[in-house]
């Protein structure tokens, strides 16, 4: 029998029936897609820590969290003993901000964020991360050209250094701005260009409740780091010397931050890890148990609608096969349309997906490009995978009935048909 008419006669039967075949269509929708959100949570929270494990010079289980409270002691000199002494790799502050002092800076750095669906700051603003220098070597910073400067007490209150990402690489290094606040004047000293590719940890690993997100850093080409001696934020990390335990290193700084009358609270970022990995598993779980419970529901209804189609066409088929088709065309029907609602769902599924988890996981600049990776790179095989199984279990039990007919009753339609 030719496959076409093997199609068209498929086709036919779902003409007939198309309400029971889009009613499954949409199990399987609803099955695929909760399964697509469940592993793209489990490759995301994966991606997370991967993200943070590279971009750290000491490793999540080195690193720490610092929660200082507004208005403490002399924060600066505390980080620069901490620095100095042998428990702590690097310590600081950091946070993002913005400032419209810098133009011949802002001028790259606003024709990137135009290209990203139209970000734009304010007129000569450039947006830069505000670092401790004794926190600098937290990550791991590359230069191709320049200098990480981690002592800069005697530069002054007025002087602040710059690393300027790899988009910034025609500027050279040493070249100074100037900006008169009142009598003094402020300086910016470019100390360094990053390599491409560069990044430092997001701002988002700095506090709980960050479950769902995917980036644990942000690549700094088109930014800026400004180091001074000037405390920026209370909200900063630190690194622990590959001699000292974390333990070691907690204890030391709440002993020498009651020295300079500093209050604060210190976390472990191992920890912050794991509670948003739980989190998320929590939901993971969910989405899996919804797809567990869906994946039977539409294996069965298959399953039993195939059956019921097959004993109420018994006489088609008996046609069929007198007409010169085999047992082979016969289960292939079976089998094409069975497919095609697989198909369909997966693909409805997919388009679904693509669109749905990156408004609800987006977290800005570059976020939506590393979504996709994920999607097609870890999820949608998965995906295809478990298909292809549910696929073999929906079609198992419809063949080996059909092959059990015997011809006479194919011919005859005994006990079945309308």
């Amino acid at each position: 029998m030719k496959k076409s008419l093997i199609f068209k006669f498929t086709i036919d039967s779902i003409a007939r029936k198309k309400l029971r075949f889009f009613g499954e269509v949409f199990i399987l929708f609803v099955c695929f897609f909760m399964l697509t959100v469940g592993v793209f949570m489990k490759e995301q929270s994966k991606y997370y820590r991967k993200s943070l494990e590279n971009v750290l010079r000491y490793g999540i289980e080195n690193t720490g969290i610092l929660n200082i409270k507004y208005e403490s002691g002399d924060v600066v000199r505390f980080f620069n003993e901490a620095y100095d002494s042998p428990y702590i790799s690097s310590i600081g502050v950091f946070s993002i901000g913005g400032t419209d002092i810098l133009p011949e800076l802002s001028a790259i750095q606003q024709e990137y964020l135009q290209g990203l669906q139209g970000q734009n700051l304010m007129d000569n603003y450039i947006e830069m991360y505000y670092i401790s220098p004794t926190l600098l070597n937290l990550c791991n910073l590359k230069l191709t050209d320049g200098e990480i400067v981690t002592d800069t007490e005697d530069k002054g209150e007025y002087w602040s250094g710059l690393y300027l990402g790899s988009a910034f690489k025609d500027i050279p290094v040493g070249t100074v701005y100037t900006y008169q606040v009142g009598d003094e004047t402020a300086v910016y000293e470019v100390l360094g260009i990053l390599e491409e590719g560069t990044a430092w940890i997001s701002r988002s690993a700095m506090g709980t409740g960050y479950e769902g997100t995917t980036r644990g850093s942000d690549v700094l080409d088109y930014y800026v780091i400004l180091v001074s001696n000037t405390a920026y934020d209370y909200s900063g990390m630190f690194s622990v010397n590959e001699s000292s335990s974390f333990d070691e290193a907690r204890e030391y700084l709440y002993e020498t931050a009651e020295k300079y009358n500093i209050e604060l609270n210190i976390g472990s970022l191992a920890t912050e890890v794991e509670q948003s990995e739980r989190a998320s598993s929590n939901m993971q779980r969910l989405f899996f148990r919804i797809f567990f419970l869906m994946s039977i529901t539409a294996v069965i209804c298959i399953i039993s609608f195939q059956i019921v189609s097959v004993i109420s066409r018994t006489k088609e088929y008996g046609i069929l096969y007198a007409t010169g088709a085999g047992i082979s065309d016969i289960t292939g029907i079976t089998v094409i349309e069975i497919l095609l609602k697989l198909i369909i769902a997966i693909i409805a599924s997919m388009g679904v997906s693509i669109r749905f988890i990156p408004y609800f996981f987006s977290e800005g600049d570059g976020s939506d490009e590393i979504i996709k990776q994920l999607l097609f790179e870890n999820v949608y095989p998965t995906v295809f995978a478990v298909g292809f199984i549910l696929t073999v279990t929906a079609v198992l039990v419809p063949l080996i009935y059909i092959n059990r007919l015997s011809p006479v009753k194919l011919l005859t339609g005994e006990g079945y048909g309308e």
